[in-house]
């Protein structure tokens, strides 16, 4: 009997609850939404997808430190695991990598013309690897086990000699993120200055520490809140870069930060944002997805193997 922590008894929309990652799943099983307060067995059975391999998946999925016995990956039907992976790669490739692009274009276009053209070609080159890295695994792994399955194995490929090159697909997503930091714009150290027909304020700007700034008007000068001025434009400069707001008290006055580093409008900060979290989400996807091989493919692979030279 198998040790999951859940059971085919239960909620799918519960599992979901528990364990928000595994929504990401859903698409790679051909599940769709919709499926109410239909247990994990009714949902299964309506897709055409083994409960038991649906269990493992999550678990592989959910706990990382959980490694299926070889007793588990026998008993366990197979027959769904590379359809499982194809339609992961195509998630892959064609939403989550186009979206965070169109992302990626939008930051660029801030940054220095240099900046933002070595980024979007690290990203595509990133992206080059990946779908090389996708199609070996067709065009390899995948008739391999095709060939052992029906008992007619015609190459010479062994898993172990995948296994042994299998590379990381999320260690360059790290390195993607750390680069966007660095060069978004922003200066940790510089003081910035906001100005306004209001009145004047020092403070700190968000992601400042020690960058004092301060807000200069017509009005006079004040610690807490600024004078309403809803026609006035303000402006806050420093040398990290720019980005256009309201300032409190002032509702149609338009702010902006503006610095040497480039110019990043409040909009374009959230796209920034949302960017560097869809980056990490999927660096974290694909992490949970090689666990996927590491730990289900190659053992199922070489329990094949060994039963082809029987």
């Amino acid at each position: 009997m198998n040790d999951y922590l859940y059971n085919e008894n239960i909620n799918l929309s519960a599992l979901i609850t528990a364990q928000p990652q595994l929504l990401l799943t859903l698409s790679h099983f051909g599940i769709p939404m919709g499926f109410g307060d239909k247990t994990i067995a009714q949902v299964c059975a309506e897709h055409g997808v083994d409960p038991q391999f649906f269990l493992l998946i999550c678990e592989v999925y959910s706990n990382d430190s959980y490694i299926p016995s070889l007793a588990t990956i026998k008993s366990t039907p197979m027959q769904g695991l590379v359809p499982y992976l194809l339609r992961s790669h195509d998630y892959y490739l064609n939403r989550r990598l186009p979206h965070i692009a169109h992302h990626l274009e939008k930051i660029a276009s801030m940054l220095p013309s240099r900046t933002g053209k070595a980024i979007k070609q690290f990203f595509n080159a990133y992206v080059e690897e990946v779908r090389e890295h996708f199609v070996h695994e067709e065009t390899t792994v995948y008739p391999h086990i095709s060939h052992l399955l029906s008992g007619n194995q015609r190459d010479k490929f062994k898993i172990k000699d995948f296994l042994a090159s299998h590379g990381n697909l999320d260690d360059k997503l790290s390195d993607l993120v750390q680069i966007i930091f660095k060069y978004l714009p922003g200066s940790k150290n510089s003081p910035s200055k906001i100005e306004g027909a209001g009145g004047s304020m020092t403070s700190s700007l968000p992601g400042s520490k020690n960058s004092p700034s301060k807000i200069e008007g017509a009005g006079g000068s004040m610690t807490s809140s600024l004078p309403g001025s809803k026609n006035s434009p303000s402006k806050i400069e420093g040398a990290g870069g720019s980005m256009t707001s309201s300032l409190p008290g002032s509702k149609s006055s338009p702010s902006k930060i503006e610095g040497a580093g480039g110019s990043m409008t409040g909009d374009s900060n959230d796209d920034a944002i949302d960017m560097i979290f869809d980056i990490l989400q999927l660096s974290l996807d694909l992490r949970k997805h090689a666990l996927i091989e590491d730990k289900i493919l190659g053992p199922y692979v070489k329990l094949l193997e060994k039963s082809s030279q029987r």
